[in-house]
């Protein structure tokens, strides 16, 4: 089964709103034509509560897909328990499956996927929090078991602290391949157990934005990721230094 995996669209974002728009859909049309199913690991939206203008152009987008869309929410997108964030409409108004401390599966030509996903949640609690909702969790030992997150990673970045989940934490958890978002960096740990498949936008004027954007698609039988480049406006960093300058 082939998977396509991308997140932190960021739609609506104000630096560059139009691009999110057009490299999200980019993104979504071209893992519907080369995938079996999409899972966005979270920061769907840019901000918690999005202009209407967004949340439509969202829905179009979404609504562009031609196989199921799997997804979890960002920290963007958290609100407090009782309220509404924008990942839950965006998924009223299209076929995306949210999930949060949740999982579902999803089967073709005889394979069998599940997925458990978890939204974000403040950092301080990453841990406890994924250990108790992975105590509800039944994992099916007949499917290729994938775990969704939206977290910082300890080893990953560049100030890490203590609170962070770390490579070692998942590692050992029961899963086949374990997807983060949050992280505006490609990266592949664990010998490709563990995979970010970065922004789809720029969000930040940094040196390091100067990257591929896209999205990876992996194959369950032989577990091997490639990742997928999309169009997008290029973007220039440079420095300039004067020397004996006045």
């Amino acid at each position: 089964m082939k998977i396509a995996i991308f997140s932190d669209p960021h739609l609506g974002y104000n630096r560059f709103e139009e691009d999110s728009y057009l490299q999200a859909e980019r993104t979504i049309v071209s893992a519907s034509e080369n995938a079996d199913l999409i899972i966005c690991a979270g920061d769907i939206f840019d901000i918690k509560v999005p202009k209407l203008e967004t949340l439509k152009r969202a829905v179009d987008i979404f609504n562009k897909a031609k196989v199921p869309i799997i997804g979890i929410y960002g920290n963007h997108e958290r609100r407090t328990k009782d309220l509404t964030n924008p990942a839950q409409l965006l998924a009223s108004a299209t076929g995306m499956t949210l999930l949060h401390g949740s999982s579902t599966t999803f089967e073709k030509n005889n394979q069998k996927v599940e997925i458990f996903g978890m939204g974000s949640v403040p950092e301080e609690y990453a841990k406890e929090a994924l250990s108790k909702v992975l105590q509800r969790y039944n994992p099916d030992k007949s499917a290729f078991r994938i775990l969704v997150l939206h977290q910082s990673i300890k080893e990953i970045m560049a100030s890490p602290s203590e609170d962070e989940l770390s490579l070692d934490d998942l590692e050992k958890l029961p899963f086949d391949l374990i997807i983060n978002g949050h992280i505006h960096e490609v990266h592949q740990k664990l010998g490709g157990k563990f995979l970010i498949p970065g922004s789809t936008v720029i969000t930040q004027l940094k040196k390091d934005q100067m990257i591929e954007r896209g999205y990876f698609l992996y194959q369950t039988e032989t577990k091997v990721a490639e990742f997928k480049p999309i169009e997008c406006r290029k973007f220039f960093y440079e420095e300039i230094t004067l020397e004996k300058a006045t």
